[in-house]
């Protein structure tokens, strides 16, 4: 059961901060598609972090979320590019023709939601 402390500092960061966190957000991402689990990730976090060292760890709220924002749009990236090292540089696409990973790079980031 969480900390009625707990709670209400998550609720008290989250309020103030929620908006310039998806616009930070908003502004890193590639995809429209990934902003939510990105956001949610991010307080998911702080909710945890909060948990587990008690309700008075984080002083500054604003700069403490933006900074486990842009870990997580870090790393949410640069999986693409791990990635690389771990399977074929070209595979074969829908129209049965090779294509390099960089195209599909180029695809995925390209696609509209």
């Amino acid at each position: 059961m969480s900390n009625p402390n707990t709670v209400s500092r998550f609720d008290e960061i989250y309020d103030s901060t929620s908006k310039a966190v998806l616009a930070f957000i908003t502004a890193k991402c590639g995809r429209t598609a990934d902003i939510n689990d990105i956001f949610q990730n991010t307080y998911l976090e702080l909710y945890q972090v909060l948990r587990k060292r008690g309700a008075d760890y984080v002083t500054n709220g604003n700069a403490f979320i933006l900074r486990i924002a842009k870990r997580k749009i870090a790393r949410h990236y640069s999986l693409l590019k791990r990635l690389r090292f771990f399977i074929s540089m070209t595979t074969t696409n829908e129209d049965g023709e090779e294509a390099e990973l960089s195209d599909l790079e180029a695809d995925a980031f390209s696609e509209t939601y």
